[in-house]
């Protein structure tokens, strides 16, 4: 799918807008082609923005699994085998960012690759999103072809 024609991405391009990147941390994961399944997390309250990121990343080839707080993406983490997340700020149970400095804890997350995706975009958050364990920061509203190709480079697949 070009997402470049996608509703949003129409929105985005239309508007002007660019989003907000830091400069990713070396690759973590190298996975090669995309010949296997590959699921993220996507950690987002909103719901029409959560489905959204899901359809738009399993239109693809993704596998997706979604959770609207933190304590739901730490169970989904158990349950499932999960090569990256992409992470709103503002949850109801706290930060996107406490949830990254959690994975870089523990042991079997600690090179979890993620995305932090949100409308708030002061510098300040850029920074803290680096020192939390986070490898990108993306504002909304986004360029989901900006967030494919994160996602495409971060974990070394073509998709």
């Amino acid at each position: 799918m070009n997402w470049q024609n996608s509703t949003l991405g129409a929105d985005c391009l239309a508007a002007g807008n660019v989003a907000s990147v830091v400069t990713p941390l070396p690759a973590l994961y190298s996975s090669g082609t995309h010949d296997r399944l590959v699921t993220i997390l996507i950690l987002e309250d909103d719901e029409v923005q959560r489905e959204l990121l899901v359809s738009q990343l399993e239109s693809v080839g993704l596998n997706t699994v979604s959770a609207n707080s933190i304590a739901q993406a730490v169970s989904l983490l158990t349950e499932s085998r999960v090569e990256m997340a992409i992470v709103d700020v503002d949850l109801p149970d706290g930060s996107g960012l406490d949830f990254c400095e959690a994975t870089v804890d523990d042991p079997r997350t600690t090179n979890l690759p993620i995305i932090i995706l949100s409308s708030l975009t002061d510098p300040f958050l850029v920074r803290r999103t680096r020192a939390a364990g986070g490898h990108f920061f993306i504002g909304k509203p986004y360029d989901p072809n900006v967030l494919l190709a994160m996602i495409e480079r971060m974990l070394d697949i073509s998709l």
